[in-house]
């Protein structure tokens, strides 16, 4: 999970018998205690397990998790919208080529071409660095995508990688 905010977490009980479903502690603290910006009854019932950012140098934070200690997935925290929001990189195995998914740092590719920051935030500096930090991996080279999960110009296709 991004993060757990109504629009992203509301569904959870539909799948809740995945074989993990994932929130960075952080987000699931959070969750836990703002009842302003989430509805915790969302989640009632589903067995989330929680990880945590390590210092990896990757991020506005330096932070990430490494979903199968492999490289392939990361899990980038990009805080600002919410608090343990995560954005994910998914990695070639045989290139250098990656895609970013970039959650609700943006709520779509003009938000960090432009530096429109998300409509909702906890912190406004925080949603400003974690947005600039996506428009920087969105300008390389070897990003193939970046998309952000509320962008209504982004059409259906497949990316590979």
């Amino acid at each position: 999970m991004s993060h757990l905010h109504c629009d992203h977490a509301d569904g959870l009980r539909l799948v809740k018998d995945a074989k993990q479903i994932l929130v960075s502690e952080e987000e699931w603290h959070a969750g836990r205690t703002d009842h302003f910006h989430y509805l915790p009854h969302e989640w009632k019932g589903v067995k989330i397990v929680t990880f945590a950012y390590q210092q990896t140098g990757e991020g506005p934070h330096q932070r990430s998790f490494d979903l199968f200690g492999d490289g392939s997935i990361r899990e980038v925290w990009v805080p600002g919208h919410s608090a343990g929001l995560s954005a994910t990189i998914i990695q070639s195995y045989n290139t250098n080529q990656y895609m970013l998914l970039a959650a609700d740092v943006g709520y779509a590719a003009k938000s960090w071409k432009e530096g429109l920051t998300p409509g909702v935030v906890i912190n406004c500096q925080e949603a400003a660095n974690s947005l600039n930090w996506v428009k920087q991996k969105s300008q390389e080279s070897n990003n193939i995508a970046t998309l952000a999960n509320h962008d209504s110009e982004v059409k259906p296709g497949i990316i590979t990688l």
